[in-house]
């Protein structure tokens, strides 16, 4: 950059433009506990989270980590000039512990629970054992081993075999 006077004087400045990152790319949208290896095609930068206690992202490889409870936070990439690129990233809770009861006979009748609250609830196998969508009353059919699921806004899930014994003979 030249600055000049009207009188002729002049005095030059060389001014360095480093390029910004190259967009980043991964999966965005992880449950807790799960992780998502994030590139760019511009090599040499440093990945950093804006909360950890969301995400943690490893400084040198891109990988990402959902953790706590999940939530919404920035993954940084920063190159050696100070130029960054960022992403916002979506971490979905995982479900927490079941309760209830997970074997009897058939005709009997429990309702599942679990610690995580807001989920859904379906059955492996519907003629086996139903199950309330957003209650967990069970209402069991038929010997076997089915498997309730339980799924969490954001699709995180988790499953729970329960034991559906024959009614013994007269």
């Amino acid at each position: 950059i030249t600055y000049t006077l009207g009188t002729g004087c002049f005095s030059t400045m060389v001014l360095t433009i480093n390029p910004i990152p190259a967009t980043i790319t991964g999966i965005t949208n992880i449950c807790s506990g799960a992780t998502s290896t994030l590139s760019s095609a511009t090599t040499g930068g440093t990945w950093s989270s804006s909360n950890t206690l969301i995400a943690t992202v490893g400084s040198a490889t891109g990988i990402m980590t959902g953790v706590g409870t999940g939530g919404i936070t920035t993954i940084n990439y920063t190159m050696p000039t100070g130029c960054a690129t960022s992403i916002s990233v979506t971490i979905n809770p995982i479900p927490g512990t079941f309760g209830g009861t997970f074997s009897g006979c058939v005709g009997y009748a429990t309702i599942l629970t679990n610690t995580a609250s807001g989920g859904t609830w379906t059955s492996s196998s519907p003629s086996m054992a139903t199950i309330a969508p957003l209650t967990g009353v069970v209402a069991t059919l038929s010997a076997g081993n089915p498997i309730m699921t339980y799924t969490m806004p954001g699709g995180c899930f988790a499953t729970q075999t329960i034991t559906i014994n024959s009614l013994p003979a007269a």
